[in-house]
């Protein structure tokens, strides 16, 4: 049995975490144990879930304590780094390299830095940590992982050449389903209406105020919209009050997080995707695997992450009249037939049956 330890984590339900869920979990990822360190004062998602196969470890968080952070670091790693062969990094940025470091120090052999995005999603001082730590990666990691080529452009400087890991997918999960798309929307009070939807953190990265403008504009000539807002995030209180202040309680349903992702997706008509910046979305193939019309912004679905042909990409500089217009159309079109659906997802390897067996080689074959 071969170890692996993953960072990357988190207590918030998202992208990533979709991501680790399902290679780490896969019934086919045979012969390796993945246990997950993790900066956080929570438990993370997916904990019942991870703690069948392995091992959940929880470190103090650098913005809490940053020399308990790195004491408990090198504490771990002393009375742990034995039994790895590899660290497995999921990151949306190099802000924080320490356990990395502190990983090739204590003498793991295989540090592996996997990156998830294409853009800066926190403030000034994380992009300059960002920046600085980007030309010294090639100096701490042995492997160089991304999402997409975007997001390898953003993590590495011009000298790495990653290696692109696709962000794959059981499609079968987000199939759509006739009988959860009656029962949510009947629990909802959305019979009716035509229902807009999003799922994702509650970000400025996400840029959801950009659906409530859009909404504000839709109901004026049909009242019949709502849109559904799946996630949580530091946004939320903000876009609860724009909300508020844009008259737009009755049309706006914030649902939290769910778990049945593949039941919401059936129940929208259409899936809206506004984003400033992704590396290659899950929720974007996730929804594409349920085969309902996409309206998106052409940064939230790149060219790499595009798979179903009722998918509407559209710049974030076009006007709001275009993105209504689109929605209108869209909400009109057919959900993609899944025999259609699932040979696509094969062919363009986001199959995750196909991609965990790849994974699993690579693990296999480190000493």
């Amino acid at each position: 049995m071969k170890k692996i330890l993953v960072i990357g984590m988190t207590s918030t339900p998202g992208g990533v975490e979709s991501f680790l869920i399902n290679y780490c979990l896969n019934k086919n990822m045979t012969g390796i144990q993945f246990d997950f360190l993790c900066p956080s004062e929570n438990k993370i998602a997916y904990s019942e879930e991870i703690e069948t196969q392995g091992n959940v470890y929880y470190v103090v968080p650098k913005s809490k304590n940053m020399l308990l952070h790195k004491k408990q670091l090198k504490k771990f790693f002393k009375t742990n780094s034995k039994e790895y062969i590899a660290v497995w990094a999921n990151l949306n940025s190099l802000m924080n390299v320490d356990f990395l470091k502190i990983a090739r120090r204590y003498g793991i052999k295989h540090i592996i830095v996997h990156s998830h995005n294409s853009g800066n999603m926190g403030g000034f001082l994380q992009k300059i940590l960002h920046m600085k730590n980007k030309y010294f990666i090639g100096k701490i990691a042995t492997e160089y992982w991304a999402c997409s080529i975007g997001a390898a452009k953003w993590f590495y400087p011009q000298n790495i050449t990653a290696t692109i890991v696709k962000n794959a997918i059981n499609v079968e999960k987000y199939a759509f389903d006739q009988f959860k798309r009656e029962k949510i929307r009947e629990e909802y009070d959305l019979d009716g209406c035509k229902v807009i939807g999003h799922i994702g953190r509650l970000h400025f990265q996400k840029n959801q105020s950009q659906l409530l403008t859009i909404m504000q504009q839709l109901i004026h000539a049909d009242e019949s919209y709502r849109l559904v807002l799946i996630g949580s995030g530091p946004d939320r209180e903000t876009l609860i009050e724009e909300t508020s202040q844009k008259g737009l309680e009755k049309y706006v349903i914030f649902a939290g997080e769910q778990k049945d992702i593949g039941g919401w997706l059936s129940a929208f008509d259409v899936f809206t995707f506004p984003s400033r910046f992704e590396g290659l979305s899950i929720v974007g193939l996730e929804a594409q695997a349920n085969g309902i019309p996409i309206v998106a912004s052409t940064k939230a679905i790149n060219d790499e992450g595009l798979i179903n042909s009722n998918v509407t990409r559209i710049s974030l500089d076009s006007p709001i009249e275009v993105w209504c217009q689109s929605i209108k159309l869209s909400i009109k079109e057919e959900r993609c037939e899944y025999s259609i659906i699932k040979e696509k997802f094969r062919s363009k390897c986001f199959d995750i049956d196909a991609e965990v067996e790849k994974m699993s080689k690579f693990f296999l074959s480190l000493y």
